[in-house]
């Protein structure tokens, strides 16, 4: 199972340098996990210039402390927030592209087994959380490292949420 830290930059937040701290501790104490910034906070004033600059100050946190860092965000958030920038382009990303799932009385996606490979003794290339095809490349990447195809779904009992992707290489 991969573990990593989310952290979510709230642009305008008085503390956010603190807060870069407190996702850099997290990722230290559990033995440097990777950590993903992620850009999606459109509660603020700021142009994407300074989205940029904020998210580079951010980035310099884990590359400081030597730790592996990616971007999480999704085309639409990136094009909004960074006016497609492409200072992060030879980093990882995380792309948030959902499958157009009916949703459950609660919001959640109804996933069916063909959608995380469930038909299958494992889950293989065949899935369709597992096809990276999908892509419509921005911000200078051509594809991403990870796939999200779903956001708290129900999975056995379980709220995940639906991924699919290989482990960061080097910092």
């Amino acid at each position: 199972m991969r573990i990593a830290c989310y952290d979510y930059l709230y642009y305008e937040d008085p503390t956010f340098d603190l807060r870069r701290q407190r996702a850099i501790t997290i990722a230290k104490e559990f033995g440097g996990l990777e950590v993903w910034l992620d850009v999606e906070d459109e509660d603020h004033q700021i142009g994407p210039a300074a989205v940029v600059s904020l998210t580079k100050r951010a980035a310099k946190f884990c590359e400081d402390e030597g730790l592996r860092w990616g971007i999480y965000t999704s085309r639409s958030k990136w094009l909004k927030l960074t006016a497609n920038s492409q200072e992060f382009k030879d980093k990882p990303l995380w792309d948030a592209y959902y499958l157009n799932r009916p949703k459950d009385e609660a919001g959640n996606p109804i996933v069916e087994a063909d959608d995380i490979g469930f038909s299958e003794p494992y889950m293989t290339s065949r899935s369709r959380i597992c096809q990276l095809e999908y892509f419509t490349p921005y911000g200078g990447w051509e594809s991403p490292t990870i796939k999200q195809a779903a956001g708290s779904t129900n999975l056995c009992g379980i709220t995940v949420d639906l991924n699919y992707g290989e482990p960061l290489q080097g910092v």
